[in-house]
């Protein structure tokens, strides 16, 4: 750590903050997380499920490498500019202008620990994306799939998931057998949905009716 960031401190914090180390610290996932838990086996149940999450995850972070490319760039520039900046002003006993050119020069400390982070984080993003590029390698023939083989395996996948999410059969109707028919469905139609409605709502109150019925006594 920069020795000079402890004029903000207190000398006895600002000594306990410069000796603390802070290499090695973990801010990607591991490939345990990932694979453990991104690519958790109950999200994505089968290996095409994995698969598809794995190329949609390398997406994601080939648009952040991208992202980060053009803001090193950004930065990069901002320094060259400052520093021509700071050459043409030149020496001056004016403290407004001498004022001015230590803006610069933080400015340009600022932009150098800008590209520091991105280094940092394209490092990280990198290490996550080539375990999920190795999970993807690992089922690429699924790439050589025609559309209906693919959509047959996520039918599969998600039939599976119902079994883990009570959600998808309630809100979607979906289970492991497929999905359920759906009282207007079937050239029932409204209805079809209004006789269901009367249905259920009678063995409501039969069962509300059922449950109030006082035990005999003895």
């Amino acid at each position: 750590m920069d020795k000079n960031i402890l004029v903000i401190f207190d000398d006895k914090e600002g000594e306990k903050l410069a000796d603390l180390s802070l290499k090695g610290v973990q801010t990607s996932m591991t490939p345990f997380q990932i694979n453990h838990f991104v690519l958790n086996r109950q999200e994505f149940t089968t290996d095409f499920a994995r698969f598809q999450q794995a190329k949609f995850e390398l997406y994601k972070r080939v648009q952040n490498f991208y992202d980060l490319y053009y803001q090193y760039r950004e930065a990069s520039a901002e320094i060259d500019l400052l520093n021509a900046e700071i050459e043409q002003t030149g020496k001056s006993v004016s403290k407004t202008k001498e004022a001015k050119t230590e803006l610069k020069r933080i400015a340009v400390e600022r932009h150098k620990f800008k590209i520091a982070c991105i280094k940092k984080e394209a490092s990280d993003r990198l290490e996550e994306a080539l375990v999920f590029l190795a999970v993807y390698e690992k089922h690429k023939h699924f790439d050589e799939l025609s559309r209906e083989e693919m959509e047959k395996h996520e039918e599969e996948a998600w039939r599976i998931k119902s079994a883990y999410y009570p959600e998808l059969r309630d809100r979607y109707g979906l289970t492991p057998k497929g999905f359920l028919k759906l009282p207007h469905e079937g050239g029932r139609g409204l209805k079809g949905l209004i006789e269901h409605m009367k249905e259920a709502k009678l063995e409501g109150n039969s069962q509300d009716r059922a449950g109030s019925a006082e035990p005999d006594q003895p």
